[in-house]
């Protein structure tokens, strides 16, 4: 149970937040002298700091302009998140990599086509591909890492933890690039490289993060962590890219009872756009 001295003090912050929502109220409205009339609006049991006339609108004016900066904020958020679209869109016409992304990707199907392990590589026992089950082991193993490296006496798991998600990228490489072998779409396949091309750099830098943490560099292998991080992490967002908004690899095993109309379904979904 509350006390009086606490019931009071809930009391007249509670009268100071509706005060403060009125007087935000009379800004939006355009009132400077008051939401109901002359003078300020101060509730009852408080003290009340008059201040002159003439101030009023410097204060209105720098109460506007805080305002107008939280407006701001909002729309300069909403142009980054656009932005971000953008530019996973702009990958889409990177042609410089279609070149070595055709040979790459003829070469696999050479090896793999027709094969029970190109089926089971490309997940078809599981109904939909494996890559994306396999990516969560190495990136939960080096975020772990990176938040074991906050606490003191933890070095050796991180090391450990590094190593674990470098020998599940492994398998995790392999399904991608069998997968990305099957990839027929030109952009799709643009931003299958450059996927795999980013990954590629993050792995590089954990195996110098490894590499440093073994020779007791802990400072350098907690850096190395930290950038191969952020390469696998614009790894991560273009794969959901190819994925979730380009439809790579849908539709690959289902049965027919399971089949989908693809393209009533993007017919239906642009007519709702």
């Amino acid at each position: 149970m509350c006390g009086n001295s606490e019931r009071r003090s809930l009391a007249s912050w509670s009268t100071n937040l509706c005060f403060e929502f009125v007087q935000e109220l009379r800004i939006v409205l355009g009132k400077p002298d008051g939401l109901f009339g002359h003078g300020h609006m101060v509730p009852s049991g408080t003290t009340e700091t008059r201040m002159p006339p003439s101030s009023w609108p410097a204060i209105e004016g720098c109460r506007r302009i805080a305002l107008t900066r939280r407006f701001v904020s909002v729309a300069d958020g909403y142009r980054l998140i656009m932005n971000l679209h953008e530019l996973l869109r702009a990958v889409e016409s990177f042609d410089a990599v279609d070149r070595p992304a055709e040979r790459i990707a003829q070469r696999i199907r050479r090896v793999l086509d027709g094969s029970v392990v190109d089926d089971l590589l490309r997940g078809s026992w599981l109904g939909h591909p494996v890559h994306p089950l396999l990516v969560t082991v190495p990136i939960g193993s080096w975020v772990s890492a990176a938040a074991l490296d906050a606490l003191p006496g933890q070095r050796t798991a991180s090391r450990r933890l590094v190593a674990l998600g470098l020998g599940a990228a492994v398998p995790t490489i392999v399904t991608g690039y069998t997968d990305f072998s099957t990839l027929e779409d030109a952009s799709q396949r643009r931003v299958g490289a450059v996927h795999a091309v980013s990954n590629a750099i993050g792995v590089i830098c954990m195996a110098t993060s490894y590499r440093a943490r073994r020779a007791r560099h802990d400072r350098a292998g907690t850096m190395w962590t930290l950038i191969g991080l952020g390469a696998v992490g614009v790894g991560g967002a273009l794969g959901g890219h190819l994925s979730y908004a380009q439809g790579g690899g849908v539709y690959r095993w289902q049965r027919p009872s399971e089949s989908v109309d693809l393209a009533a379904e993007l017919e239906d979904i642009g007519a709702k756009r």
